[in-house]
């Protein structure tokens, strides 16, 4: 059973559902893990054209046992001043058989997905859009969020989705080394996320990337990277090709934007197993 809620409904149904997740820890109660018992996933949306929907709503929905999914849309979650309300709080969730969340053009601090992700048993699927200022404050970072994952889902994860706006720094969308990430299938990401986050990034003469069969899991599937290069950037193709072995699950690459990739070498990557779809 899903719930579908929309910015004027969530506050009171979130205080309903906090007191409700009390009483299903409460191993006394007569009532204990009966209420909402079927409840599987939560939806919670903002469709202003502006601010947005606090992130911490979705932490009485996360202590239900039947809950899995967290979905939303225009969502926020600062670190400074959380929580921002009374009644709940991540903190406070002990555990949580959530395996997927999706926040779709939202704007949350990395600290805050650590509260999120903390609880989390095994999760299975994480997709995140930032937004940027338009919903929230919250500053990208890729790198941040990439670590709270490898520390609390790299044994469960199986597909990563995170992106933001293109207009972003390198060192902002870097996401660091992922082959800890044992089980991770699908990959969705920016391309820039693989130029490695250094000090002195803004006086380097050039950007350089890391290469993909240096970066990923030998689990991976299928990958598609968002943005576009002039030449095949941290595809590093003939490389790819050249180490195989690195990646032996790897079979569909899809590249969102301008890519200057020549028809050979589609067909060198195809040669090997892997089709690289360009989809502009």
């Amino acid at each position: 059973m899903a719930m579908r809620c929309m910015c004027d409904e969530i506050v009171p149904i979130a205080e309903m559902v906090w007191n409700i997740a009390q009483v299903n820890h409460n191993m006394s109660s007569a009532a204990q893990g009966k209420a909402l018992s079927k409840l599987t996933k939560i939806s919670i949306e903002h469709h202003d054209t502006e601010n947005g929907q606090d992130v911490v709503l979705f932490a009485p929905f996360m202590s239900l046992p039947s809950m899995r999914s967290l979905c939303g849309r225009m969502i926020h979650g600062e670190i400074d001043g959380y929580p921002c309300t009374t009644f709940h709080d991540f903190r406070a969730v002990e555990h949580s058989q959530i395996d997927e969340i999706e926040m779709l053009y939202s704007s949350i601090d990395s600290a805050i997905w650590e509260l999120i992700l903390k609880p989390i048993e095994n999760l299975k699927r994480l997709t995140y859009e930032h937004a940027g200022a338009i919903v929230g404050n919250a500053e990208y970072d890729g790198l941040g969020i990439t670590e709270h994952l490898r520390k609390y889902a790299s044994h469960s994860l199986q597909h990563l989705d995170l992106t933001c706006d293109l207009g972003y720094n390198e060192e902002d969308q870097f996401v660091g080394d992922l082959k800890g990430f044992k089980l991770l299938r699908t990959l969705r990401l920016n391309a820039k996320a693989f130029c490695p986050k250094v000090d002195n990034w803004r006086s380097r003469p050039e950007v350089e990337y890391d290469r993909l069969a240096d970066t990923l899991p030998t689990s991976i599937q299928a990958v598609t990277l968002v943005g576009g290069f002039a030449n095949d950037g941290p595809l590093d193709l003939a490389k790819l090709i050249e180490e195989r072995h690195k990646l032996p699950e790897l079979t569909r690459i899809d590249l969102e934007g301008a890519w200057d990739l020549t028809q050979s070498h589609l067909d060198l990557c195809k040669s090997v197993g892997i089709e690289v779809v360009v989809k502009t």
